[in-house]
């Protein structure tokens, strides 16, 4: 009996082990191909649309049945492309500019932290706190949208604190869940600005640049990152 509880106990840990490993590689930015803002040799500023759609066709971790277009131009962007990731579970749109890639959004099943992103991408220069309004009719769900980013470096991380704990909302926290990840080419940072990217299309350029504040680290977001007004 002795021998089989400790048999138990054995393979308790090992799965332990094993479902903590497998936890780890299942983060977004566990592989680079190449460094960002690059993803898979997709390269902002550089990669054609063209370029982009066979790089999509040949990855065996794109789900080949949603590479889709979105056909024409929406808000400053030519065109944007869909596709989705099978191993991550997330969903990924690159937005077009003068027949170039020059934005990348991945958006759901990230599995990764503010911390991992500021250490495997790089820490932030600036964020911007824009207030959000969602959920269904009678069930309003208010948060604020934190999006870190380095216009220079052409990364970007966000989250909303209406979907994490009601505990750990007030603070920005190294172990905060990201939402979304987006890499994008620094010299398109003024047009960007114009398509409102860092404020969820909630201000436009004057007030973005109005509203960022330098990163000043983890804590208070009311103390350090003061919300957006929207008018």
């Amino acid at each position: 009996m002795l021998k089989f509880e400790k048999l138990s106990i054995c393979l308790v840990i090992l799965f332990s082990i094993i479902g903590c490993q497998a936890k780890k590689t299942n983060s977004f930015l566990t592989n680079f191909a190449c460094l960002p803002p690059c993803w898979e040799s997709i390269k902002p500023g550089e990669t054609t649309v063209e370029k982009a759609m066979v790089t999509l066709h040949q990855l065996p971790d794109i789900d080949q049945k949603k590479i889709s277009t979105h056909g024409e131009s929406w808000n400053t962007f030519e065109d944007i492309i869909y596709f989705h990731l099978l191993s991550e579970k997330t969903e990924g749109f690159a937005y077009v500019l003068d027949h170039k890639v020059v934005f990348l959004l991945f958006v759901g099943g990230l599995n990764t932290t503010f911390d991992e992103a500021s250490k495997r991408i790089g820490m932030p220069k600036f964020v911007i706190n824009v207030p959000t309004h969602s959920g269904v009719p009678g069930i309003p769900m208010v948060g604020n949208s934190i999006t870190a980013f380095d216009p220079e470096k052409g990364i970007a991380y966000t989250y909303n604190t209406s979907e994490i704990a009601k505990v750990k909302q007030a603070e920005i926290q190294p172990d905060i869940p990201l939402k979304m990840i987006f890499y994008f080419d620094p010299k398109s940072y003024d047009r960007l600005l114009d398509a409102g990217i860092f404020s969820m299309s909630l201000l436009n350029r004057e007030d973005t640049l109005k509203f960022i504040r330098p990163w000043d680290g983890y804590g208070s977001i009311e103390k350090k990152y003061p919300p957006a007004i929207l008018k």
